[in-house]
């Protein structure tokens, strides 16, 4: 209707929501407890809860609408929204049915053809846990998930941001260094909380290496 006034249905025709006496079936209510003697298409607005009822003739019926019906999804076992009172709560999604089942700790999901939601659980290629590049006067350029201090003359110590669980990866370790320079790295002392790299300088002749500061890459593969 053009005129935006407020019609409710009565059982046949659409009365206008009024509280004149010219329209005494469109009454509406605003109190604690259900007028008496009503009339059909009575509306009564609880003020305890603010609850909105019609009075269809013979007894109240709550007008507001149940959303626990459109809030509430259950397909094969899995539970997406729930209302509880007035108020919607989420809940864990239990056995959907896009992932596939299985899979061990660690493992990750991967796409296994074009198709859509085509995952399967695969043993990841080892992640790189940290890395960065370092000065020779043990100044770090750029760092991640690790810092470093530079001990004496060639020794770099890198300490993780998150002590390990264990002492299982690879460190992989690049010098700087101009074509002739000769420079050997070592990596040692492996710990949970980081490991420790040390820079020598010789001649492949058989001298032992000299202790050197020296810039580097290094990236930690866990």
């Amino acid at each position: 209707m053009a005129d935006r006034i407020a019609r409710i249905w009565n059982g046949s025709s659409w009365e206008v929501i009024t509280s004149t006496a010219a329209a005494p079936t469109a009454v509406a209510n605003y109190q604690s407890s259900a007028p008496s003697n009503p009339v059909t298409g009575q509306i009564w607005i609880d003020s305890d809860n603010d609850s909105i009822y019609v009075w269809d003739g013979s007894s109240w019926i709550e007008s507001s609408v149940d959303l626990s019906a459109y809030l509430t999804q259950s397909s094969a076992s899995a539970t997406y929204l729930t209302q509880s009172s007035a108020s919607a709560t989420y809940a864990p999604i239990s056995s959907p049915s896009f992932l596939p089942a299985g899979g061990s700790a660690s493992e990750v999901l991967t796409k296994t053809t074009s198709s859509d939601y085509d995952v399967s659980w695969q043993t990841p290629i080892m992640p790189i846990y940290a890395h960065g590049r370092t000065l020779a006067n043990g100044t770090a350029v750029y760092l991640s998930g690790m810092s470093v201090s530079r001990s004496s003359a060639g020794v770099y110590v890198y300490t993780f941001d998150v002590t390990r669980s264990d002492t299982n990866f690879s460190v992989l370790a690049t010098p700087a260094a101009a074509p002739g320079t000769d420079p050997n790295m070592f990596v040692h002392t492996f710990t949970n909380s980081g490991f420790t790299i040390t820079v020598g300088v010789g001649d492949n002749s058989g001298n032992t290496d000299v202790s050197t500061d020296f810039a580097h890459s290094v990236v930690v593969l866990a």
